[in-house]
This record gives C-alpha cells, sequence and structure tokens, in this order.
C-alpha cells in the first residue's frame, strides 16, 4: 500500500515535472520567435541584396555605356593636322555663342513681373 508520505512525494515530483514542461514550452515559444524574426530578416537583406546587385549591374552597363561614349568624344576630338574641320571640337568652338554674345539675365524680383532666367542672344 502506498503511504501518505510517498503519496505527497509523487504528487511533489509531478507538480516539479509539470512546472519543468511549462517553462520548456514558454523557452520553445521564445525561441521560435526569435526564428521567425531572424527568418524574415534573412528574408529582408536577400531582397536588398538582390536590389544591390541590379543596382550594380546596371551602373556597370552605365559606366561601360559612357566609357564608348568617352571614347567615342576622345576620337573625334583627336585630330591629326589637316583634319581640324572634321573636329568636334573645332566645331563646337566655332558653333558655341562667345561670351560677349550672350547677355547675362538680369535679375529681379520675380513679383515684380519679370522673369529671373530669360537670356537673349545679341545679334
Amino acid at each position: 500500500m502506498i503511504t501518505f508520505r510517498e503519496a505527497h512525494a509523487a504528487s511533489d515530483e509531478k507538480h516539479h515535472l509539470v512546472e519543468q514542461l511549462r517553462v520548456c514550452r514558454l523557452d520553445l515559444q521564445t525561441a521560435n520567435f526569435e526564428k521567425d524574426k531572424l527568418n524574415e530578416e534573412i528574408n529582408n537583406k536577400s531582397k536588398l541584396n538582390e536590389e544591390l546587385e541590379d543596382a550594380l549591374q546596371r551602373l556597370d552597363r552605365e559606366k561601360r555605356n559612357l566609357e564608348e561614349k568617352l571614347s567615342s568624344l576622345a576620337n573625334a576630338t583627336s585630330v591629326n593636322g589637316r583634319y581640324t574641320r572634321n573636329s568636334a571640337r573645332q566645331r563646337l568652338l566655332l558653333e558655341r555663342p562667345t561670351h560677349e554674345a550672350v547677355k547675362r539675365p538680369k535679375l529681379t524680383n520675380p513679383a515684380e513681373g519679370e522673369s529671373c532666367t530669360s537670356m537673349t542672344v545679341r545679334d
């Protein structure tokens, strides 16, 4: 037959095991929450990494395009002796208005009715 002490000890042990199980479940719930939060952070960083890689590829393409344009411009502006008329640099110097031909804008208050951005070229 089970004595009162044995029954009381078994009850105390059961209560202790139930308390340990509750603590373990809380720890597991906390660990799962942290895991979900870390997985979400990993997903966000993966998306950001993909966006950054796409931006880097676009910048690389743009860099190559600009290098090609710069090379073409350098080829167009490098002139050997008698071909100065075909030079892009020479055309630019001949076609752009000189500083004396450009009238500077009048800086007035826009409330007075005149625009601050108008420029006229003298003939």
